[in-house]
């Protein structure tokens, strides 16, 4: 047992940690580029669809940047929730429209602002702390685990990130946790109206997001192995599977709507899920994968901006392999203690969801950072139980373990700080997004500058970066000067020059606009510092510019 004064301010401590965590949420929300996904977030917002705003791009009028924003990237009156959810059931469909529904309903309140669109997930994380407490409390009676838990949460460099993330994310993890509770809840009372709160949960997962039904395959193998573990007489037995079985199937039907309009447009679900499964070299890389996923829950060591940055590179290489190995044998070690040390009814409820979601995500060699959220949100669960665990039962290594919780906390807060000043970070930072901060800073300075954007009418370009312009233009617009005209060309013959313009300038220029441009006795010339497939100036052939 700890004595007073030492529990009081671990206490403090932690305390003070969930208090930088919640604040770090919020901090900067508007400064990280707004990533191309994030973009389409708003393009939602705006009720209009991808094909229905690139068809209208005939090159005989010129937009501003503030004028393309207004238009796409904000709210209308006239179009309201149903038509962004219509948009993402055209185009999207492998998503499902709850987020997209609700941060609708929240722009038209709060703004649609970069800033108030993200806000919107930051909310969302904050509630997912407090449901992390009630459910830690109802797992653990024990206010100082619970307290570690939430801090160990609040502080995850990787939990904060997608905290300000203008998509599903965040959603998807508050409704992990919420859906863990509810089936806590009506396995305790086998109530009716417990039941019904649990089938309430799932069918909120599920068209939260499709990556929630691993989720209920970890609670169906929970339920039986409930029923099987604490032995229960056979009538008991089979009221329990009847009443989860019943809400499970009624969750699912609520989501056959859903599921009939993807059937309906199978195009976007053909393009961006498909079928394959992994093959040996793929689950190898994927073990990798997770090592390196893991290792920001804790730090965010990562290649494309991680608090990790030391040269030379292979000093960098050692520095973030041995925080790699050193954070996954904490991870392992501490779900390992929790499986080890308490009952079924504690552990399975957090590992089983978390195992069932890594294994599928795998199998399907789909290990992408963030449909890992499940998995993120509830390791802090089994690491605050082994650190807390540790810090009372081993007198004798105590100042080991206060070590060890100390520099868990402060890793994160070290990550959270730097990140939180970076205008490009890891999940900031695909190609669709990279190219975002150099392309606008030269075309601000610009004199008078014209973008010409050329974008093929293809339902197919949607949602593939690299041929998605129209999508790549409305997320380099926020970091653009709204005065800045843009002229939009869904055919390489509708080339018009701005007479407004001194200088006019090809975003993700393409072989058909080059041919177009050469036609007209241009060309295009590269510019320094900035990739050519990027940006290029279009000039007379034989000028010097």
């Amino acid at each position: 047992m700890m004595n007073s004064p030492l529990r009081s301010a671990v206490i403090f401590g932690l305390v003070c940690c969930l208090g930088l965590g919640i604040s770090f949420r919020f901090v900067n929300l508007d400064l990280k580029a707004y990533s191309y996904d994030e973009a389409i977030t708003s393009l939602r917002i705006s009720g209009y669809r991808w094909q229905a705003a690139v068809a209208q791009f005939d090159g005989q009028s010129v937009l501003s940047v503030a004028q393309l924003i207004e238009r796409y990237q904000s709210v209308h009156a006239d179009r309201g929730v149903g038509a962004s959810v219509l948009g993402l059931a055209q185009e999207e469909s492998q998503l499902t429209p709850l987020y997209f529904a609700l941060v609708r309903v929240w722009a038209q309140l709060v703004g649609d602002s970069v800033a108030a669109v993200r806000s919107f997930s930051a909310v969302l994380s904050v509630i997912t702390l407090g449901l992390l407490y009630r459910l830690s409390k109802r797992l653990f009676q024990d206010s100082l685990m619970t307290l570690m838990v939430v801090a160990i949460a609040s502080v995850s460099p990787f939990l904060v990130l997608y905290a300000q993330d203008a998509r599903p994310y965040s959603l998807l993890a508050l409704v992990t946790v919420l859906s863990a509770e509810a089936l806590l809840n009506a396995l305790s009372r086998n109530t009716g109206l417990a039941w019904s709160l649990y089938c309430l949960s799932a069918v909120t997962g599920l068209y939260t997001h499709l990556l929630f039904a691993p989720v209920l395959v970890g609670h169906s193998l929970y339920v039986i192995g409930i029923s099987v573990v604490k032995k229960t007489n056979r009538s008991t037995h089979l009221v329990l599977l009847w009443r989860f079985g019943t809400s499970l199937g009624m969750a699912i039907a609520a989501l056959t709507p859903w599921l009939w309009l993807m059937q309906r447009y199978p195009g976007p679900v053909a393009a961006r899920v498909g079928s394959s499964l992994a093959n040996g070299k793929d689950l190898l890389s994927g073990l990798f994968s997770l090592m390196r996923f893991s290792t920001r829950s804790l730090l965010d060591a990562h290649w494309a901006g991680g608090v990790l940055q030391v040269n030379p590179s292979w000093l960098k290489t050692s520095v973030q392999g041995i925080a790699a190995v050193v954070i996954v044998s904490l991870i392992a070690a501490a779900c390992y203690r929790l499986w080890d040390r308490t009952s079924f009814s504690r552990w399975g409820i957090i590992l089983l969801p978390a195992l069932i979601t890594l294994l599928a995500l795998w199998l399907k060699a789909a290990l992408t950072e963030r449909y890992l959220l499940v998995y993120f949100v509830t390791l802090p669960i089994a690491l605050g139980y082994f650190l807390t665990h540790n810090l009372r039962n081993d007198p004798t290594r105590r100042n080991l373990w206060l070590g060890v919780i100390s520099l868990v906390l402060i890793a994160g807060i070290y990550s959270n700080a730097i990140s939180a000043r970076a205008m490009l970070w890891s999940i900031k930072y695909p190609s669709s997004t990279a190219q975002n901060v150099g392309v606008a800073a030269f075309l601000n300075q610009a004199e008078s500058p014209c973008l010409i954007v050329y974008q093929a009418p293809r339902q197919a370009a949607f949602g593939k970066s690299g041929e998605d312009k129209f999508g790549r233009l409305l997320s380099l617009s926020h970091w653009l000067d709204p005065a800045i005209a843009i002229d939009l060309l869904n055919a390489p013959e509708q080339v018009t020059f701005a007479p407004s313009c001194q200088n006019h300038y090809v975003y993700l220029p393409s072989p058909f606009l080059d041919k177009a441009v050469r036609a007209q006795g241009y060309e295009l010339k590269p510019i320094d510092n900035i990739a050519p497939i990027d940006l290029q100036q279009m000039i007379r052939k034989n000028s010097s510019g």
